[in-house]
């Protein structure tokens, strides 16, 4: 309770976001949620939510708790156990038969993008309270079936990436790691092209891609695939590809995710629905980059040691450091990650 009282101050906040989903009745679900902390108890009211959709997106109580647990620890400097007494410093409420507060029979098997994103909308709301302990948003995970038969066998292959974190109060985001309400890791290259059919041709993070600010969000991370059986299918969730991560305390949103497709015989990439199936056949390349995470602070206020490092290590283009930040830079001399 001590450290409720120290390190949130008192007041309310609100914080809103939208989901790519679309849902029969419901093309753009919303998410609100307000924080109200007064003394050592602190209050999470969803109301504003839209209500419960025709889809499998809907999330359940259980996760309304435990976002706002995971909000409230975050934000706390101690080191203090998650037990009984610290729920007992927390309210929640959330409507009932809402997005997030569904009632029986709504789906609620694919609700991992909006239990994330539910909790992106707790985070916002408590960074307007103590914009000095939360980082900005992150970017958009993305989940991937491709599938087929090869060789007289079916196949299936799970890619479930995430995009990494929004910059922090003290430094950049960290590319290339699960949402903070996650816990997964990437598969790595070697391991998919022993075991399916299909050829990583790049994995990598997009330069000139960050939320920018003081310290800037994870660069948005590529998947390139080369599928090596005709026929394969693919299933494919995008997340963050219209409503992309916010910045805070002036810094910049991050940039949308986006999916191309490269067929056999064509000269240009076509864009793929970022959520959605379809077929591809051997040969055809599949490209998927990832939403970034959002910007902390200014721009303008980038240390210019800090600007020089992202050009040597072309995490950013001379042209994008001169135009935002009136930076040349000195990108002569390369930097290997070794270094």
């Amino acid at each position: 309770r001590a450290a409720f009282r120290r390190d949130i101050p008192d007041g309310t906040a609100t914080a809103m976001d939208f989901l790519d989903n679309a849902a029969p009745g419901n093309p753009a679900p919303k998410i609100v949620c307000q924080i109200d902390k007064q003394g050592d108890r602190i209050r999470f009211d969803f109301a504003g939510t839209s209500p419960q959709v025709a889809a499998g997106f809907n999330c359940t109580i259980a996760d309304v708790l435990s976002v706002a647990a995971f909000t409230a620890r975050a934000v706390l400097a101690e080191d203090i156990p998650v037990n009984d007494g610290f729920y007992r410093c927390l309210e929640y409420t959330a409507p009932e038969e809402s997005l997030i507060n569904a009632s029986y029979p709504a789906g609620v098997s694919t609700r991992g993008g909006t239990v994330c994103q539910l909790n992106d909308v707790a985070m916002m709301a408590m960074a307007i309270l103590a914009p000095e302990r939360m980082p900005a948003t992150p970017g958009g995970r993305y989940m991937l079936f491709l599938s087929g038969q090869a060789s007289g066998k079916a196949w299936v292959f799970l890619d479930y990436l995430g995009a990494g974190w929004g910059a922090r109060p003290n430094g950049d985001g960290v590319p290339g790691l699960s949402h903070p309400l996650v816990n997964a890791a990437n598969i790595p290259v070697e391991s998919i092209e022993q075991q399916f059919p299909l050829r990583v041709v790049q994995y990598a993070l997009a330069a000139d891609s960050q939320g920018m600010g003081k310290f800037v969000g994870a660069a948005c991370t590529v998947r390139e695939f080369e599928v090596l059986s005709d026929g394969t299918s693919v299933n494919l969730a995008l997340l963050r590809a219209v409503h992309v991560a916010p910045g805070v305390v002036g810094g910049q949103s991050g940039t949308a995710a986006s999916c191309k497709v490269l067929r056999v015989g064509n000269a240009k990439w076509e864009d793929a629905p970022c959520v959605g199936l379809f077929t591809l056949n051997a040969g055809d390349h599949l490209r998927c980059q990832l939403a970034s995470g959002g910007g902390y602070g200014e721009p303008s206020n980038r240390a210019s040691d800090a600007i020089t490092h992202d050009l040597q290590t072309d995490r950013m283009s001379a042209e994008l450091a001169s135009r935002l930040f009136g930076h040349a830079g000195d990108a002569s001399k390369r930097k290997t990650e070794q270094e």
